[in-house]
């Protein structure tokens, strides 16, 4: 210990206080900053980053309004997430914040503030790069985040929804959708926004990485049974299966992505209730035999058992 602090830094408490009030600094701003700067780059600047989205198509290219309205949730649940981490009592989700989050988000923020201003200059490959990098540090913030999962959809439901569920949906599409556009583009796999006949090429590419990430998708889904996964994988290829056109081995496997993300978490629900049910029955106490109830009996009425031997000698 330090005997010139005003407190013991060694003790536990103390340095999880003290990481506690770092985030409660630098998260908000950084989150601040990130919203800002992607809202000057999607509504100021012309072209919008919506509008180099359609500048350059390509076969996993998702409709910008479904995007838009994806990526408000998730910084509208961020600004929750501020708000907890202000405000955050209990010491399971001090614990969340400090060593399931930590620091990692406060990086994620200044590089998405970064990719805006790259993806305004349409520097694609520079994105990429960015890109990837996000999408390390926030798979590594929801792998994290496993050891700390609530209990139930009851059990802190505030860490769950502002917590868990914008890390989780910003991670999807990170990895589903933003890092493989800006990768295909800075390869240039997209076709001329002026020749839209030529919507085909590059459609195996787009096949593999849809399969591929998605089937991670529905796999933890079946795992895990996450709500949250199913809606927002669900969700992101619906806005790259309605923007058409799309080359038929593409548009085939988002239609199947489609029907798997529900039927996935509906039918590991009806299992896991199932299960539940039979367990519950299994505890039925079953009724016992005739034996036992005689000596049941017996061991109830002592009394009565011996005036009926007496009963029957004094008769013989």
């Amino acid at each position: 210990m330090n005997s010139d602090a005003p407190f013991d830094t060694s003790d536990p408490q103390t340095r999880l206080a003290l990481k506690l009030l770092r985030l409660q600094v630098l998260t908000p701003l950084s989150v601040l900053i990130n919203v800002a700067a992607n809202l000057v780059c999607a509504l100021v600047l012309s072209p919008s980053m919506a509008d180099i989205t359609e500048l350059f198509p390509t076969n996993i290219t998702p409709k910008t309004e479904m995007v838009g309205f994806y990526m408000t949730a998730v910084y509208v649940l961020l600004i929750g997430f501020c708000v907890l981490l202000i405000t955050a009592r209990n010491p399971e989700t001090k614990e969340t914040l400090v060593n399931g989050v930590g620091l990692r988000l406060v990086v994620v923020n200044w590089l998405m503030t970064a990719w805006a201003a790259l993806w305004a200059l349409q520097l694609f490959i520079p994105s990429t790069v960015v890109l990837g990098l996000v999408t390390v540090l926030l798979g590594w913030i929801t792998f994290s985040l496993v050891w700390y999962t609530p209990g139930g959809p009851l059990t802190r439901p505030f860490d769950s929804l502002f917590i868990h569920s914008p890390l989780k949906l910003w991670f999807m599409i990170t990895l589903m959708l933003d890092f493989p556009l800006s990768l295909f583009i800075g390869l240039g796999w997209n076709y001329p926004y002026t020749r839209p006949d030529m919507y085909a090429r590059k459609q195996w590419e787009a096949f593999a990485f849809i399969v591929s990430m998605h089937a991670v998708g529905v796999l933890w889904v079946f795992f895990r049974r996450d709500l949250t996964v199913t809606i927002g994988g669900l969700w992101l290829v619906l806005a790259v299966m309605l923007k058409r056109p799309k080359g038929a081995p593409v548009f085939a496997a988002l239609v199947v992505f489609a029907v798997l993300y529900p039927l996935t978490y509906i039918s590991t629900m009806a299992w896991q209730r199932l299960k539940r049910h039979e367990q519950d029955e299994g505890r039925i106490a079953l009724p016992p035999d005739e034996e036992a109830a005689q000596e049941n009996n017996v061991d109830a009425n002592p009394d009565e058992n011996v005036s009926d031997v007496w009963g029957g000698q004094n008769r013989s």
